[in-house]
């Protein structure tokens, strides 16, 4: 059985997103705002990288806690 998900700023993986993903997904938000209509493609890709990259580093961390 595994542990229930704390949420709290305890928990690593909340500090990082709200350190790493939130402020970028405030920005993509901003430059959907800002940025001409032919560069609307940069706020989309911001978070979608962002947040693959976090889910990458939640995956490898889960992967070396079982080693």
């Amino acid at each position: 059985m595994e542990k229930k998900f704390e949420f709290s700023f305890n928990n690593k993986r909340v500090r990082v997103w709200f350190i790493l993903v939130i402020p970028f997904i405030l920005l993509s938000i901003v430059l959907s705002f800002l940025l001409p209509r032919g560069y609307h493609l940069i706020p989309v890709l911001i978070p979608v990288i962002v947040i693959s990259t976090y889910w990458i580093w939640v995956l490898l961390q889960r992967k070396s806690r079982r080693m």
